[in-house]
């Protein structure tokens, strides 16, 4: 591990090194809730702690700023908790373990949690400061963005005046984020009907594996393969030549995270296992092939395992495989007014069997509301089809881009003046707080911003070191010109 607290902004490190520190992942937030308060309570700021866990501290303005406009400084207080195979960390009692490696971040075989403790580590510092120029500052920290937004929704924004909000959960310094896509998830379920499994069988486990996953919102575009499409193909390819049992099948870990790996365990007779095998090193060659530029470290084990005493029957593993394949996943459509945006997308995150059920939890994201529910209905259809049910769930707005933005030009200022060069002004495709926070309290300005974070939401996270010392600065900046 290494020591990350001197490097600068001290203060922002600092911080972030502490919330490294706690356990924070989606539906674990009551320490880092209370760290946040007892902060508060130890700097003499006011706080208000929701009963769901949000926290809003209040400072108020520095000299000279008694009657600017509050700025409400937001971001959220879990993370997304991936690892690799071979890691033992216990993402309820463990530390993130971070590394200096260069110009960057990263955690030990885990993801880092920048998305969003830097949210957190920037607001602390301006919380704490007693030597920059701002407005009176309300910090609002929600808890378990990552699955659904719960604590957004369940903001009461009636304690809230600010009518500028910097949202800190975007991940490429020099973008100002200014409108997102809205979503929803779906949970696709098939009851599982099982047979004893009989003589004379054998028993392979087959593994995807190696793939580069990412946001699945952010990186649905970048062409990554889904490891539980991916497995889904295999299995389908594999039906054509054999007959095959399944017996588990699981893959991914977060549905707003695109899968790096799936497995499924299947029971066939005995004497197909020479065809078996052949079968499956056909496909392995022509799937690595045909995804060795797009995803190098690409493997598919396939290894023998223990037989199992029951398994789906035959129509159950046929229903499971087809709503696997039959399913949309990816970009559904580019948007038709901005170039290169993609206006709705859909990811099968989750894969996974227990006693009663095979299940898929699905991301859908759009920026039109009606193809967002035009998505969620064929999804639904498409389930039913084939013998399962699915629940939509989760639903939350879109962020409409604003014509005209005094904060966002505020924002293009300050960056040219910093930097010298113009600050791009973009539509994001992932889901963010905004369109929340922006319905709550309807007369206010909004943007989001952040600095270079790679990777998010896998194992290979990373944050670029001097771009969160560029970005500070322009905050500060920010807040200076708020005036």
């Amino acid at each position: 591990m290494s020591n990350i607290t001197n490097l600068k902004p001290e203060r922002v490190f600092y911080y972030f090194d502490k919330i490294s520190q706690i356990p924070r992942g989606s539906g674990n937030i009551k320490a880092i809730s209370d760290y946040l308060v007892n902060f508060a309570k130890e700097h003499s700021l006011d706080y208000v702690q929701e009963e769901i866990g949000n926290v809003i501290i209040y400072k108020n303005a520095a000299e000279g700023y008694e009657k600017s406009a509050a700025v409400i400084l937001q971001g959220h207080m879990d993370m997304v908790c991936e690892k690799n195979a071979d890691s033992n960390h216990n993402f309820i009692k463990d530390r993130i373990n971070l590394i200096v490696d260069g110009d960057y971040i990263r955690a030990d075989n885990t993801t880092l949690g920048a998305d969003d403790g830097i949210a957190l580590a920037y607001a602390l510092a301006v919380l704490e400061a007693d030597n920059i120029a701002h407005p009176a500052i309300e910090a609002v920290f929600t808890v378990d963005e990552e699955v659904g937004m719960d604590g957004a929704f369940a903001l009461d924004a009636s304690v809230l005046k600010g009518k500028n909000i910097l949202n800190i959960d975007s991940e490429e310094e020099g973008i100002l984020w200014s409108s997102c896509a809205g979503g929803l998830r779906c949970c696709a379920e098939i009851l599982l009907d099982y047979e004893n499994v009989s003589k004379d069988k054998t028993a392979f486990k087959i593994s995807v594996t190696g793939l580069k996953g990412g946001h699945s919102g952010a990186d649905i575009d970048k062409g990554r393969v889904n490891a539980n499409c991916l497995l889904g193909q295999i299995l389908s390819l594999l039906q054509k030549n054999v007959n095959y049992y399944i017996s588990n099948i699981s893959g991914g870990m977060k549905d707003n995270a695109i899968p790096r790996e799936a497995s499924a365990e299947i029971v066939i007779e005995s004497s197909n296992a020479e065809i078996f095998i052949k079968c499956c090193d056909d496909i392995k060659q022509t799937i690595k092939s045909e995804h060795k530029t797009r995803e190098p470290q690409l493997n598919i084990n396939v290894t023998k395992c223990g037989v199992p005493n029951k398994v789906f029957n035959i129509d159950t593993t046929k229903r499971c495989v087809l709503l696997l394949n039959a399913l949309p996943n990816g970009v559904v459509n580019m948007s038709a007014d901005i170039d290169n945006l993609v206006e709705t997308s859909l990811n099968i995150g989750v894969m996974k069997t227990d006693e009663k059920c095979f299940s898929l939890d699905i991301s859908l994201r759009s920026s039109v509301a009606d193809a967002k529910e035009l998505l969620k209905e064929k999804v639904i259809y498409i389930t039913e089809s084939v013998g399962g049910k699915c629940r939509a769930f989760g639903d939350y707005p879109g962020w409409e881009f604003r014509k005209h933005s005094e904060l966002r030009d505020i924002f293009s200022k300050a960056y040219e003046k910093l930097f010298g060069k113009k600050m791009e002004i973009l539509a994001l495709h992932a889901g963010l707080e905004c369109g929340i926070l922006t319905d709550k309290l309807k007369s206010s300005d909004c943007v989001s911003f952040g600095p270079n974070i790679f990777d998010i939401h896998t194992p290979q996270e990373k944050m670029s070191i001097s771009s969160v010392e560029r970005t500070y600065k322009l905050l500060l900046e920010v807040l200076k010109n708020l005036k």
